[in-house]
């Protein structure tokens, strides 16, 4: 079992450079995601997996790449996708907007950057958490993200917290399809 790292958020005030972690705002997509892309899905977040592996390495994720979460605004299913780096340059990929086509009751225009703490204070916003565990997680699953609206985006109305909990082996194989979402209302 490992300690979870935290994420430190803050709004971006100006464009940010490629391949950056943040929450909302535009992706740095590959373009051969555009096409897969359904029009009901919105931009959640994208962790750039070099950048946090400077920070905490684990074994549970790739060491390099960028990982995607995407949400369908019709259903709030999470989604999950996982491009490597080989040959991602400026020719294959976009930045992209894809919240400005979203109706939502939430912003999710503004970008809100991340930075990648080691900490064993638990702060609102952490990534791989094996050891916690909520009433309708499965004794397999462990929370990939928890991510605490009261700190950015309530995506609610009222404060939440949203557990992005997958199976670990499935995150060992890099199946991401086992991907779901726990809503903890405060």
């Amino acid at each position: 079992m490992s300690n979870p790292f935290s994420l430190k958020i803050k709004k971006v005030k100006r464009e940010q450079k490629w391949e950056r972690s943040c929450f909302f705002g535009a992706c740095d997509i590959p373009t051969m995601f555009l096409h897969i892309c359904e029009p009901d899905e919105f931009f959640f977040a994208q962790f750039n997996l070099e950048e946090m592996t400077k920070v905490y390495n684990s074994y549970l994720l790739p060491n390099e790449g960028m990982l995607y979460f995407f949400i369908t605004k019709n259903d709030f299913k999470p989604i999950i996708r996982y491009y490597h780096k080989n040959g991602y340059d400026e020719e294959i990929k976009a930045r992209v907007d894809f919240n400005n086509c979203i109706q939502v009751n939430f912003d999710i225009l503004t970008e809100y950057k991340i930075k990648f703490i080691h900490s064993y204070k638990r702060l609102p916003m952490q990534f791989l958490d094996e050891d916690s565990k909520y009433g309708e997680m499965k004794p397999d699953e462990i929370i990939l993200l928890r991510y605490d609206s009261s700190k950015c985006v309530d995506m609610f109305g009222t404060k939440g917290i949203l557990l992005f909990v997958i199976n670990k082996n499935d995150l060992l194989k890099r199946d991401y399809s086992s991907i779901r979402i726990i809503t903890i209302h405060q």
